[in-house]
């Protein structure tokens, strides 16, 4: 029996037809209307998602003009929804055999699992399959914004989900099977096929038809075991918070309620009746965050893997997650245990695993103790690119119990000179690059150099400390307070100051990690009706490209995320967006975290979409995030998981993270507060503001550093007791979700690196060239910002932008140099105490 003759989708090709401008198609306008929407079909299903077909392509494919669209279906909303519906119409449901009788119901559940599993299986493989699938990359993801620009395909989509349901529920009826686990099932089924086929697509298994027999195996088994059995306050859970329902039209992810209720408590208890009428009317924007909310809560109770414990640190209260490990050396210890014989990092197409990796930061930590005599607390350097001996020096160093004081590698001769003569390191690790400069600067520190030339003067080879030699031996004593890691950030006088690190620190930002993993297998277990361990025994370990470099906190989350899963790290040795591409493409990389201009190349070269099928997640980082960017990642890779974040090195990374719906639900947020931080919002007088207005955020927690390095004043003044001044500007909404607005501080982050504009300035200033000099920052599609300098010169003098751009590159890194100098804007505005008013300078500046 065809659904068009009971369904409301027939009212899409019903033999009376009403046009959108109000009159009755005649044959021949009835014509048209089939041919226009078979055209439409073929068009959609010809493209694939990263080329879809467009309205004014499908008119001109129909040879009829728009007018002649806008007469049938009105708008582009008509013509999509008329399309949805003809295909609607042709779907039959499935028929409902009698009755089978108690012992026959196993054998009789298997054969309709068949059944609607092979229904499905064929109608994906069809053109019109591929034509809906495309079509779903043209209309938006959320749900509220589905509505309100395509309110008509919307409710197409909402007859598709009605189709999709009535067709399941006939095809099992008359079976004695529990409520709650065909309704899972029904949740979870389309999203498993389309993915299984999309396998079976790229040749990734080689048997179709064992892996749908795989598939109907194990939900008829999860149908039929134990049905009587079934927890009732395991039903009472997923009624109540059950996730948004899918259709064969989108996946569950790209599904939202249908329609928004108010912000209100997740409610585990209630009748049947009414937790299916939850299931399918949940809010989005407003459920994300309870279900967050909920699921946090029992991860982080006393009985959760994450609980957490007060303590006491420096006569404060502090809140810490109560399993943190001791120190950084347990964590990669207890990682290469568990994966030792699994890839941890991939250089040049050379594969080293956890064991490989770790056993030469063993010989390597040997070495800094026989010959160098490195103890605990003792600081140790590191300065190079991404490689390898990157890696395996922080390990060694961290199992010595060291200080890895990690280097700005980009930093000009002068300027890593002085730092590295600011931190008083013992070694210093470098490649041979870095290796001359540190000698050049005359640092009295041993070096320990990575590549074939050694410096004059005393140094010895990295190659042939890793490659030979005995094991370290016991790990040195260190306490939760002991200094972990040095990394620096820019300063305001032409020297970075040092951001000191603690054990307990890095370790807190590694158990967030954990957590964070922990909490999208729980939400996304929630969302698809699955067990949580059956979901995580399923996750692929990660795997990512790593564009940070390592002295960055964003470089070291991104390594260390992909540890904490036991997965692996390709090195780029820089950055290039085809060969980015290629390197995803080869080893199938499941994430992609780099500065906003690096994703902004990546999307600008439109990569093939098998090229980059494998991502999951994609993550713009290191600097504030263009409004656009997180939607343009969905339009050319809607299969990837977006996240965002706020933080800074001071906070060891992020304090905030949000992905996924609540991302989807929230897309300006910077997300949920981690559970072991504590965020406020002031006003200038340092006096706490109500939820939504706009101050100062400021943080307090393990995350936040120990203080900056020998700067006792600097430290002094970020804060205001416990309370780290982070210098952003932003507010708490009323769900605990953090929004960053502005920074107070003046500075430009360009493709990722802080710039200070009173270190520009500075450098100008000091020439003597200049009577007065303002920099500030300018939006940049694919940098960011870029550095502005306006400038008055000393006695009318003359000059270029190549020679301002000159004296600040005798002194600062090429990342710091002005893009633009400005010198015709007369003197520059200041207040009553001779201040120049940057905001009435920007406002001047003719870009």
């Amino acid at each position: 029996m065809s659904i068009a003759t009971e369904w409301p989708g027939s009212r899409y090709c019903a033999p009376m037809v009403i046009s959108a401008k109000g009159t009755r198609l005649n044959r021949r306008g009835l014509q048209t209307r089939r041919q226009l929407l078979e055209v439409a079909i073929v068009c959609l299903a010809a493209h694939d998602a990263a080329d879809p077909a467009s309205a004014n392509q499908i008119a001109r494919e129909a040879g009829v003009t728009w007018g002649t669209v806008q007469h049938q279906f009105g708008d582009v909303d008509g013509l999509w929804a008329a399309v949805l519906g003809l295909i609607l119409d042709e779907w039959e449901l499935l028929p409902a055999p009698s009755d089978p009788s108690p012992r026959d119901a196993p054998e009789a559940t298997a054969d309709r699992v068949a059944a609607v599993i092979d229904r499905f299986w064929n109608l994906l493989g069809t053109p019109r399959a591929r034509a809906v699938n495309n079509l779903r990359t043209l209309l938006p993801g959320d749900r509220s914004e589905l509505e309100s620009a395509y309110p008509r395909t919307a409710a197409a989509i909402a007859d598709w989900d009605r189709v999709w349901t009535a067709s399941y529920e006939g095809a099992f009826a008359g079976l004695p099977l529990n409520s709650d686990r065909l309704r899972r099932v029904r949740i979870f089924l389309p999203g498993a096929l389309r993915g299984l086929r999309e396998e079976f697509e790229m040749s990734t298994y080689a048997d179709e038809s064992e892996g749908r027999r795989g598939l109907v195996e194990a939900v008829a088994i999860y149908l039929t075991t134990d049905n009587s059995q079934v927890d009732s306050a395991e039903s009472d859970t997923a009624g109540g918070l059950s996730s948004t329902r899918t259709c064969s039209l989108s996946s569950a992810r790209d599904v939202p309620p249908d329609r928004k209720t108010p912000d209100r408590k997740p409610q585990t208890e209630k009748p049947q009746t009414e937790n299916r009428r939850g299931d399918e009317r949940m809010t989005a924007a407003v459920d994300s965050v309870s279900l967050y909310r909920e699921l946090e809560s029992e991860l982080t109770g006393p009985q959760g893997p994450f609980a957490l414990t007060t303590i006491d640190v420096a006569g404060e209260p502090m809140r810490v997650y109560r399993e943190t490990p001791a120190s950084l050396d347990d964590v990669l210890r207890g990682l290469t245990d568990t994966y030792a014989d699994s890839v941890l990092l991939i250089e040049e197409g050379v594969e080293y695993t956890y064991r490989d990796v770790a056993e030469m930061a063993e010989r390597l930590a040997a070495a800094l103790s026989s010959d160098y005599r490195i103890e605990a607390g003792q600081r140790v350097g590191v300065i190079m690119r991404n490689q390898l001996a990157f890696v395996v020096s922080v390990m060694a160093i961290a199992r010595r119990g060291a200080v890895a004081v990690l280097f700005n590698s980009r930093e000009t001769p002068g300027q890593i000179g002085a730092a590295v003569a600011d931190a008083s390191c013992v070694v210093v690790i470098a490649d041979q690059t870095r290796a001359a400069l540190v000698r050049e600067s005359d640092v009295l520190a041993e070096l320990i150099v990575v590549g074939e030339e050694l410096p004059a003067g005393p140094a010895r080879a990295y190659a042939d400390l890793v490659a030979t030699g005995s094991v370290s031996g016991e790990p040195a004593a260190v306490t939760a307070d002991s200094p972990c890691l040095i990394l620096f950030t820019s300063g305001t006088s032409g020297r970075s100051k040092g951001v000191v690190l603690t054990q307990r620190n890095v370790c807190t930002m590694i158990m967030n990690l954990r957590l964070i993993k922990e909490m999208n297998i729980a939400v996304n277990a929630r969302k698809y009706g699955m067990e949580v361990d059956a979901l995580r025994d399923l996750m692929p370990k990660l795997s990512a490209l790593l564009i940070f470099p390592l002295f960055h906190t964003s470089g070291l989350v991104s390594l260390l995320t992909t540890m904490t899963s036991g997965g692996f790290v390709v090195i780029l040795r820089r950055w290039d967006p085809a060969a980015a591409i290629e390197m995803i493409s080869r080893h199938k990389l499941a994430m992609l975290a780099g500065p906003p201009m690096v994703i902004t190349d990546l999307l600008s070269v439109n990569p093939p979409a098998e090229a980059v099928s494998s991502l999951v997640n994609i993550s713009p980082a290191g600097q504030a995030t263009p409004p656009d960017l997180v939607a343009r990642i969905g339009a050319v890779l809607p299969s990837a998981g977006r996240s965002v974040g706020w933080g800074m090195t001071e906070a060891t990374g992020s304090i905030c993270t949000a992905g996924g719906d609540l991302l989807a639900a929230h897309p300006d947020s910077s997300g949920p507060v981690s559970p072991v931080m504590d965020v406020r919002v002031v006003d200038p007088a340092g006096i706490a503001l109500s939820q939504g207005e706009i101050g100062e955020l400021q943080a307090r927690g393990p995350l936040i550093m120990a203080g900056y390095l020998d700067r006792p004043d600097e430290t002094s003044a970020v804060f205001d007791g416990s309370w780290y001044r982070t210098g952003d500007l932003g507010y708490v909404d009323t769900n605990g979700l953090v929004f960053v607005v502005d920074r107070k501080k003046d500075i430009v982050i360009s493709a990722g690196e802080n710039v200070y504009c009173a270190e520009v300035e500075y450098a100008l200033m000091a020439s003597g060239l200049f009577v007065e000099v303002a920099v500030f920052g300018v939006p940049h599609e694919r940098l960011g910002e870029t550095v502005v300098a306006v400038v008055n010169t000393r006695d009318g003098r003359e000059m270029t932008t190549a020679e301002v751009q000159d004296i600040v590159r005798e002194t600062l890194a090429e990342y710091k140099i002005p893009t633009n100098v400005v010198f015709d804007l007369g003197p520059l505005p200041r207040n009553a105490t001779g201040k120049i008013l940057k905001r009435k300078v920007r406002e001047a500046y003719p870009g």
